[in-house]
């Protein structure tokens, strides 16, 4: 076990005033940082549940990057949004029907396809076309996804 994982945080900062004290801070650097702001359920969510703005309570915190995400499970009033409470939303799941698009130089095509995986927006996931051909796309929507870069077509 190393001299860090034994020492308390108490112990640590005893030493550390003991030696300023004694005009040992020669070299000697400190540095704190402030704990990350934690968005937190501003009420009852129950499982499923697509959040918005009023479901987020946080201090200094852009809360958009977290409207639209899913809970997984039950969240009480005041608990921590995190992971695995709270996940990107499924937008293509498992063996459903979607929509393959492919953009070139500005033509817009579009198939149908069924997915093979579940996934969130940006996930990529296989695709299959036919019985013989499958291929990786990306995310871009619900039920929807583009082809990936470098795919064999």
């Amino acid at each position: 076990m190393s001299f860090f994982a034994r020492i308390s945080v108490a112990n640590l900062m005893r030493r550390l005033m003991k030696g300023l004290l004694l005009g040992a801070s020669a070299g000697l650097k400190l540095w704190a940082q402030a704990p990350a702001a934690t968005p937190i359920a501003a009420r009852d969510l129950p499982r499923g549940t697509i959040m918005v703005a009023a479901d987020i309570r946080a201090d200094s915190l852009d809360i958009t990057r977290l409207t639209g995400w899913q809970t997984r499970r039950m969240v009480k009033e005041g608990e921590a949004l995190k992971a695995p409470a709270v996940a990107a939303p499924t937008l293509v799941t498992a063996n459903a029907p979607v929509t393959l698009e492919v953009t070139v130089s500005g033509v817009r095509i579009t198939r149908a396809a069924t997915a093979l995986a579940r996934g969130t927006m940006g996930e990529r996931v296989q695709v299959r076309l036919d019985a013989q051909r499958t291929v990786t796309a990306i995310v871009s929507g619900r039920a929807t996804v583009r082809l990936a870069q470098g795919t064999d077509r």
